[in-house]
């Protein structure tokens, strides 16, 4: 889940909405699956929304199924290197890749780890010049993805 208090206070209404459309008093299974589903399409629509008012040409269901394939070899990380290739194929211009991939890591669509914890990038100081750094070592560095990321590729797309 992401952690913004908006998405906190969304799943818990649908906990309880949904209890009480299947006349339950308590969040079993069932309805914690539900909710998740629900969380994943809003999610979903959220994401979308935010790559519309982008100024860049990048789709995201197509960036999305994408990934998918990526993902197929890769369960839930993609190579930096390969991630790069693909938002190249995308026509990505080469001067946009950049902060597209700052604008996914700050978004947490995406996750870069260092020393086994994810990056902060919006406590960073600099993050233009920190994903500079990770880019020059892109052969060796992954690009991981949130469980409700890969919820949304291997459910919706």
């Amino acid at each position: 889940m992401y952690d913004r208090p908006r998405d906190y206070i969304y799943i818990f209404n649908n906990f309880i909405q949904i209890a009480q459309s299947l006349k339950k008093d308590k969040i079993d299974t069932k309805v914690f699956n539900e909710s998740l589903d629900y969380y994943t399409r809003h999610i979903n629509e959220s994401l979308e929304a935010d790559f519309l008012s982008l100024q860049y040409e990048v789709t995201y269901g197509e960036l999305l199924t994408g990934l998918k394939t990526l993902l197929n070899t890769d369960k839930g990380k993609v190579r930096v290197k390969k991630f790069i290739k693909l938002l190249s194929e995308m026509n990505l211009k080469e001067d946009d890749i950049h902060p597209f991939l700052l604008f996914l890591l700050q978004i947490k669509f995406v996750l870069l780890y260092q020393e086994n914890e994810p990056i902060e990038w919006n406590k960073l100081s600099d993050p233009n010049l920190k994903l500079k750094q990770i880019l020059k070592a892109s052969h060796n560095r992954y690009f991981y993805f949130p469980d409700i990321i890969q919820k949304i590729i291997d459910d919706l797309f």
